[in-house]
């Protein structure tokens, strides 16, 4: 629906061959937001909440003037600034880029496509308000291009035909059904035999029917399907995941409320989300508290005036004095307001509506007070007269300005938000407005009791002060982190800073306009970079919740991005990467970005508050978990509920987790998994030790990740490899077999099925005496690199990224070496061929002996790896840093003949079960944990696993553990929770304990011994 309309807009813009193919994203935005504002305003004229139907009727006008005469529908070029008027009335910008665009036959098509069922003012009005954001998230996975050459539609993409018949004819398949094009064996031939876009197109007609075959001319806009969400680690929320989120973060700050809060308790109550999106949080928090401001009415006494909605009028209340929200994306701010505006009936322009408490900004990429008066992004800056607070604001005269009171601010915090229906709230106030006098509606108004708009009294000469200072201190912020971002190194920052400080920002607190001019310069760069970067100053931002004693917001609630560590320098840049380790002291540069969000949401609330996220399951993992709620927990934070994975509730196919903090006070009883427990630790679990695993020198350089080649273009299949040996077989040299962890987990034998060519360690002229691998590398590889953004990389292009030559340095000369893949349903390692390429998908260690495939597969480093490790979805992510590197193997473990033998024994049965049953280890290990499977062959490998079990623990001295260990399938615990997502073999829950126990104690025993000091131990531990 949304996205044929979308289609439908873009294809209606003139093909221009001429144009530049600059960034079209800001179109893309605009055009996006153009048609969620419109699902929006059908919505709301659904509902009678606009004075007229204006959308439904220019769609009706137009239905009947192409009735008509559809040619002359055609040529006209009218309705397109009628739909932009309309839309704006719901607030956004009206950009330049708009003003030209489709003819009315594309907007009638648009139009056509939002009111396509039966009933659509019926459809639209009965449509779910929290399903409105959904249609925004789904259309920002659209990237919007323009066509080189002619394209070839192909849905859901557009394969432009002189970008494909630029590669190589063995390429052009790939890239054509990878644009949703579909291929048969004579489409192929045909693509790889064309030689103009001509010939590709007639090749599609022929076999596909001129119906398929839409070409679009040079200089055409299409969409094409892309990842922004992915890239933005951002997943809609559905209203079932929201609805229990916000209810258990509000419940520690209703309970200290007592049994019968007053209104004016209630609407004290300050509650945000830090990356609001489209405000699915917002939505729950403004229904669940306007529930609970209507009892409190009832329970104080407060007449509400038969002529009003009292649910609308709470939520309003509500909406206008308790909730605050940021988010990076404007368009996104304009729809959570708007989503507000629709949910609350305010009367009145969305332009004015909570205006200044819903904002664009990055919630990670800010100053403190003390900071922007020290002009630092040092989290321990002080101000210049070594206070904190008070030396960044400044009169025009120079002279420091008090802090307002809170009520002082909060005036003119919201005056910019009020209705002039809403203008005679009072926050504090233990019932609604009074009734107003009836209005003549205006052409956007909401047909209401509600005077005119009447003119606001000019602010008090303090608060015009105030906001004078705090637009002079966001200036100066905005400019300290356009200095953190415009560098790279602290060295180098640090010189910019100092004389950016003396030149500048000292005569701009005074007022001085050159001055002024010069930061706001270096702001503006800021947002015009790639990527853009939006600081958000919170305590300039939202001064009236700072303002209060304590300051701080009550509440944070929310579903923050996810993002793994390596990702955020690829997405964001490597000085967003450099801002969040050092404005976040402690984090390790592999955590999430979600743990980001939870320090900084924390620091942010106000003694006695509490936040409630939805985030990835990870964050209670290795770095992440250091990063991010260790730090919490450190702080004073109190973890009362928590689930440790769920499956998500929406269509993203991820899982998740629910974290509930508290910050001091008493939060009530704890909730881990559903269960009443007396205390959750940082990883989610009921607490064993206090000491935290950290890396242990004696295991240094025993483990390491495969190659990073960097793309597929140097890998061969069989007969590639063999056609070039038969032409030059010397060239077999730089050839080697490949294997991957699909290959280590699907394969009965092991042994890799493909082949690399490897240039490690020659020059680019050694490189070209293998003319033929040469050949391939400069086509597949050379094209890629040349864009890569390390220059590096961008030099030596023939070169793997990441050729791991420690790794073949320690296995130099081992005929085999020991396994186990990244991630994988099961934590598996077995002993294969060393002379193979193995990719970063594989951890490679150097052990060739069945004593440690012993240890390292035994339950004891399952669990250990299991417990340390992290999560990609629901299988486990094996990071040797944490999970090996950490492990206190038992003493003497590789010269223990029983070791050996129980590992030997395992092995071999392992391998016999494989090759039998044509088995890779993942399905072998589907079976070995079915407890319906009672074959001999898997019984056999229980019993073995089991022996393997009680030698480990007995190499550790802990007979009293190995004459007690048993597994046992577990399904389900007594609640009737699944304990993990299939069943597993394994031990019994107490036993896991005692035995995570003793390693953990282990392992500080281990780190705590001169010649086994720790090596660079995760921050946090």
């Amino acid at each position: 629906m949304a996205l044929q309309a979308l289609r439908e807009l873009v294809g209606g813009f003139p093909a221009d061959a001429t144009a530049p193919h600059d960034d079209l994203r800001p179109l893309q935005r605009d055009l996006i937001g153009l048609v969620t504002r419109s699902v929006f305003r059908l919505h709301a004229e659904a509902r009678g909440l606009l004075a007229d139907d204006s959308l439904f009727g220019l769609g009706e006008r137009l239905d009947a003037d192409a009735a008509g005469d559809a040619d002359a529908l055609a040529q006209r070029r009218t309705a397109w600034p009628e739909l932009l008027a309309r839309v704006r009335e719901l607030g956004g910008d009206e950009p330049s880029r708009l003003l030209a665009g489709p003819g009315d036959g594309a907007v009638l098509r648009a139009l056509r496509a939002l009111r396509g069922m039966d009933d659509p003012r019926g459809w639209y009005g009965a449509l779910d308000l929290d399903a409105l954001g959904g249609v925004y998230e789904a259309l920002i996975d659209y990237r919007l291009l323009r066509t080189r050459g002619p394209g070839l539609v192909a849905r859901p993409g557009v394969v432009d035909l002189a970008e494909l018949l630029s590669h190589a004819p063995a390429e052009r398949a790939r890239r054509f059904t990878a644009a949703g094009g579909v291929l048969d064996a004579s489409l192929q031939a045909a693509l790889a035999a064309a030689t103009t876009p001509a010939d590709v197109a007639a090749a599609v007609a022929e076999r596909r029917g001129a119906r398929a075959m839409q070409v679009l001319p040079p200089g055409s806009l299409y969409l094409q399907p892309g990842e922004e969400r992915r890239r933005a680690g951002a997943h809609y929320t559905p209203r079932g995941l929201a609805d229990p989120i916000v209810r258990v973060a509000l419940r520690p700050l209703l309970s200290a409320l007592g049994e019968r809060p007053t209104p004016g308790q209630l609407l004290d109550l300050k509650l945000c989300d830090p990356a609001a999106g489209c405000g699915a949080f917002l939505l729950a928090a403004c229904r669940q508290l306007g529930e609970r401001l209507e009892q409190a009415w009832r329970d104080h006494g407060v007449v509400i005036p038969p002529a009003d909605d009292a649910g609308a009028l709470a939520r309003r209340q509500v909406a206008l004095h308790c909730l605050y929200g940021v988010d990076k994306d404007p368009c996104a701010v304009d729809l959570t307001r708007l989503s507000l505006w629709l949910l609350t009936g305010a009367e009145g322009s969305l332009r004015h509506f909570m205006a200044a408490a819903v904002r664009c900004g990055d919630a990670l990429v800010g100053l403190g007070p003390a900071q922007i008066a020290a002009f630092s992004w040092d989290p321990d800056a002080r101000g210049p007269t070594g206070r904190a607070v008070g030396a960044s604001v400044h009169s025009s005269e120079g002279e420091p300005v008090r802090p307002p009171t809170a009520d002082a601010v909060h005036s003119s915090d919201r005056a910019r938000t009020r209705t002039p229906r809403d203008a005679t709230d009072n926050a504090h106030s233990s019932g609604p407005e009074p009734p107003r006098p009836p209005a003549a509606p205006g052409a956007c108004e909401r047909v209401h009791r509600s005077g005119p708009e009447r003119p606001r009294p000019p602010a008090a000469s303090g608060e015009r002060v105030h906001a004078s200072a705090r637009e002079r201190a966001r200036r100066v912020g905005d400019a300290a982190v356009a200095v953190f971002f415009a560098h790279d190194g602290d060295r180098r920052r640090e010189e910019q800073r100092e004389r950016l400080a003396r030149a500048t920002v000292e005569p701009a607190r005074r007022g001085d306009l050159t001055a002024l001019a010069v930061l706001d310069r270096l702001a503006a760069g800021l947002a015009a970079g790639v990527p853009a970067v939006l600081p958000f100053h919170w305590e300039l931002e939202f001064p009236a919740v700072f303002a209060r004693d304590p300051p701080g917001f009550d509440g944070f609630v929310g579903n923050p991005p996810f993002f793994w560590g390596n990702r955020i320098s690829r997405a964001f840049g490597d000085r967003y990467r450099d801002w969040l380790l050092r404005c976040y002291p402690g984090s390790h540069g592999n955590s999430d970005l979600a743990a980001y969000f939870l320090r900084r949401s924390f620091a942010l609330l106000r003694r006695g508050g509490a936040l409630g996220f939805v985030t990835t399951n990870s964050i209670a993992e290795a770095d992440t978990r250091a990063t991010g709620l260790e730090p919490l927990l450190r702080a004073g934070g109190i973890i009362y509920e928590a689930v440790r994975s769920a499956e998500w509730d929406g269509s993203a196919s991820v899982r998740v987790a629910h974290v509930f903090v508290a910050k001091g006070g008493d939060p009530g009883e704890r909730r881990l998994d559903g269960e009443v427990v007396a205390e959750i630790g940082a990883d989610l679990r009921r607490p064993r030790a206090a000491w935290t695993a950290v890396r242990l020198r004696e295991r240094a350089e025993e483990s390491y990740k495969g190659v990073d080649f960097g793309g597929t273009g140097f890998l061969l299949t069989a007969e590639q490899r063999d056609a070039i040996i038969r032409a030059a077989p010397h060239e077999a040299a730089c050839i080697r077999p490949v294997l991957n962890a699909s290959t280590f987990t699907a394969s009965p034998q092991q042994r890799p099925a493909g082949f690399i060519i490897n240039f490690t360690g020659l020059s680019l002229a050694e490189a070209e005496r293998y003319a033929q691998c040469m050949a391939i590398v400069r086509e597949r590889v050379l094209p890629r690199r040349a864009l890569d953004k390390r220059k590096a990389r961008r030099e030596r292009w023939w070169l793997y990224n990441e050729a791991c030559v420690g790794l073949y340095r320690a296995i130099a000369g081992k005929a085999r070496v020991l396994v186990c893949p990244v991630v994988a349903k099961y934590v598996t390692f077995a002993l294969v061929e060393a002379r193979a390429v193995f990719t970063n998908a594989l951890n490679v260690f150097t052990f060739d002996d069945h004593a440690s495939l012993a240890v390292l597969q035994s339950r004891v480093h399952e669990l250990w790896a299991l417990t340390q490790g992290s999560s990609l979805r629901a299988d486990p992510r094996y990071n040797p840093s944490d999970c090996f590197e950490t492990f206190p193997f038992p003493a003497g473990w590789q010269h223990s003949a029983a070791l050996a033998d129980a590992g030997r024994s395992y092995d071999e049965c392992r391998r016999r079960c494989m090759i039998a049953g044509d088995h890779g280890l993942t399905s072998l290990y589907n079976r070995f944990h079915d407890p319906e499977d009672r074959a001999g062959d898997v019984a056999e490998l229980r019993e073995l696993h089991a022996a393997l079990d009680r030698a480990v623990l007995a190499a550790y001295g802990w007979t009293d553990l190995a004459a007690q260990a048993e597994a046992e399938f577990r399904r389900r615990d007594e609640s009737g929770r699944i304990t993990r997502p299939t069943i597993r073999l394994e031990w019994p829950a107490a036993f896991a304990d005692e035995l995570l126990g003793r390693l953990l104690a282990l392992n500080q025993r281990r780190a705590e011994r001169p010649a086994s000091a720790t090596v660079a131990p995760r921050p946090g531990s």
